[in-house]
């Protein structure tokens, strides 16, 4: 999220807010949107979450609001869109249906929620926030979709931004930024732990200004997005490192269609969202000017 990320390193010591893309596990049903959050523009107060086809077609704005949000997932089963706000107002995570009608709050009074992920097969939804009550770092939290059952899984992260599902597995990855380097910017990682918050683990280190994760249960992959790297894959536990696609600013939100072989992501600069192929080939921009784009997440059409 590059808005957020300008202020990203002043917001670790003041536990206030950081950026990335969410990729959450493949959704049960076959996407047919892509779904994403798009921030204010210049002379504009308001704020957007949007949709379009798989192919960039029938670009729409589902619902306006007054602040900027960031994390998105879809809950195609239950018709739901969800997402998390904070950056300029108070955080909470709201929903609404497919369609953009009946926001709803779900959860308020959280510290900083930025990526969030769902488990549909159990109707859960987790979420990283940037900052924690005590002050300690992190926290990765779960709730039923309703917002009730709140437990936090994993505390003292350092700076998490995304997250992403792997419930075949049993296990879920965030990023996380720590170490701020002498030329600027954050040393990151990719962690894991089980769905339960037990195991924690680092998959993936040394990776500058670290994004957006995505986890795919088809091929065994975890991909990720940086501002050095662009993008990158490896297996789950982090071996096999592959550079997929390297871009001169950087990528952001990133998600995983499985079923369809491709991977979805927006950029730093907010434009535009492209899709490649799993392995990096074939890159089609798809939304040349989606509006400061910033998480992504797809999903049926109702």
């Amino acid at each position: 999220m590059g808005r957020l990320r300008s202020s990203f390193p002043i917001a670790v010591g003041l536990s206030l807010l950081g950026a990335c893309g969410d990729g959450s596990q493949e959704p049960a049903l076959r996407p047919t949107k892509i779904y994403w959050t798009a921030w204010k523009t210049e002379g504009s107060d308001i704020a957007t979450i949007r949709r379009a086809n798989l192919d960039g077609s029938d670009v729409e704005d589902l619902i306006s609001l007054d602040t900027n949000a960031a994390g998105i997932a879809v809950d195609g089963a239950g018709g739901k869109v969800y997402w998390t706000t904070g950056a300029d107002s108070p955080p909470k995570i709201q929903r609404a249906n497919l369609d953009g009608s009946d926001v709803e709050d779900i959860l308020t009074g959280l510290p900083l929620p930025l990526g969030i992920a769902i488990d549909a097969t159990v109707a859960e939804m987790y979420w990283v926030d940037l900052a924690s009550p005590s002050g300690s770092g992190g926290e990765l939290q779960r709730a039923t979709l309703d917002g009730d059952g709140v437990t936090t899984l994993v505390t003292g992260i350092a700076s998490p931004a995304s997250i992403a599902l792997d419930p075949q597995a049993g296990k879920m990855y965030w990023t996380a930024n720590s170490n701020f380097l002498p030329t600027g910017g954050w040393t990151g990682s990719v962690q894991r732990a089980n769905l339960d918050g037990t195991d924690v683990e680092d998959v993936v280190t040394g990776v500058a200004n670290l994004w957006g994760v995505a986890a795919d249960a088809r091929d065994g992959k975890i991909y990720w997005t940086s501002e050095s790297l662009g993008i990158q894959r490896a297996d789950r536990d982090g071996r096999n490192v592959e550079n997929l696609l390297t871009l001169e600013a950087g990528a952001d939100g990133i998600v995983s269609d499985g079923r369809g072989g491709r991977l979805y992501f927006t950029h730093l600069s907010g434009d535009p969202i492209e899709r490649i192929r799993l392995d990096g080939s074939v890159r089609t921009v798809l939304v040349p000017e989606p509006g400061k784009s910033q998480y992504i997440a797809l999903g049926p059409d109702r």
